[in-house]
Parts: C-alpha cells; sequence; structure tokens
C-alpha cells in the first residue's frame, strides 16, 4: 500500500520534507536543513516518478497529496515542500492532508523586503507560464499603502517567450 507509513517510523518527527524529481533541490534542501538545524529529525518522503508541475499539474499535486497524508499518519504535523508551483494550491494542501505548509515564498519575499527596505529594488522572477500567471510573487503588501509614489518593490515577469527558454 503506497499510502502506509509505519508509525514508529514516524515517531519523534514533526516535519516533513515532502519531494519529487526534482533531485538538486531534495539534495540541497537537505543540506540546508542538516546546517542549520543538526538536531532535529526530518521525515523525508519521495516519490521520483512525480511529474514536474509544469506538465502535469493535477497529477504532481495528488501525488503531494498523498505523501502529505502519509507524512500526517506518521506523526508529522508540518510539510516543507520545496516546489514553487505547490504553493498555488497551500489552502488545498492543508486541506486534504491535516499539515501545515511551510510558506517559502512568503519567506523570501520577507527577506527581500527586510534586505532592501531603505532603497527600491527591481525583483526579477524566473517561472513556468502557471506560476507568472499567478500574484504569488506580488510585493504589493510591502509597498506603501495609497502612496502615490513610485512602487519601492517591483515585480518583472520576463515574457511567455523568454520564459519557455528560462525554463526549458
Amino acid at each position: 500500500d503506497p499510502d502506509y507509513v509505519n508509525p514508529q517510523v514516524g515517531a519523534g518527527f514533526n516535519l516533513a520534507h515532502i519531494s519529487g524529481n526534482w533531485n538538486r533541490v531534495v539534495v540541497d534542501f537537505q543540506r540546508q536543513f542538516v546546517l542549520n538545524y543538526p538536531s532535529a529529525r526530518l521525515l523525508h518522503l519521495h516519490d521520483p516518478t512525480l511529474p514536474t508541475y509544469t506538465s502535469n499539474p493535477d497529477e504532481c499535486m495528488e501525488t503531494l497529496f498523498r505523501l502529505g497524508r502519509a507524512a500526517k499518519q506518521a506523526g508529522c504535523s508540518v510539510a516543507a515542500i520545496a516546489c514553487n508551483a505547490s504553493h498555488l494550491h497551500t489552502a488545498e494542501f492543508e486541506k486534504e492532508t491535516g499539515l501545515s505548509m511551510l510558506n517559502m515564498i512568503q519567506s523570501v519575499k520577507e527577506k527581500v523586503a527586510s534586505d532592501f527596505r531603505e532603497r527600491p529594488a527591481r525583483i526579477g522572477i524566473v517561472g513556468g507560464s502557471q506560476l507568472m500567471a499567478s500574484d504569488l510573487y506580488s510585493f504589493e503588501e510591502f509597498n506603501k499603502s495609497g502612496s502615490t509614489e513610485e512602487p519601492h518593490f517591483r515585480t518583472f515577469v520576463p515574457s511567455e517567450q523568454q520564459q519557455e527558454v528560462f525554463v526549458n
């Protein structure tokens, strides 16, 4: 049963790292986690057959939901998913799995806003067309509300042709 995780395996884990076929990201996430939290326990659930979000968003999310339910069954309460596009479905993931999802996008936006508080910033974003069409990377919340000034943070999205070059 691919959905079964022995509860004894997950004993003592609170955070699950859920991943798919993005191996370089998996290795980097684990390296960063161990460097920053050397005594913390991390349950890693990996499905190398997971399709990329851009190739099949529905199948990708169904696989992430399945892995998330397995993490919950193993005793985890929080999931880290190093996939930008999965953050478009945070609420659905949390509802389907019962886990909280770490929001890496919001964390990055807060870090950028903090580091560039004193001077305007132009932020370039590269990603798949679904991601670029969303407001996931909007920095509007960090601009002065009701101000007539030029926005402090401006996000520039490459053209669809440029995105194809970057993503593929």
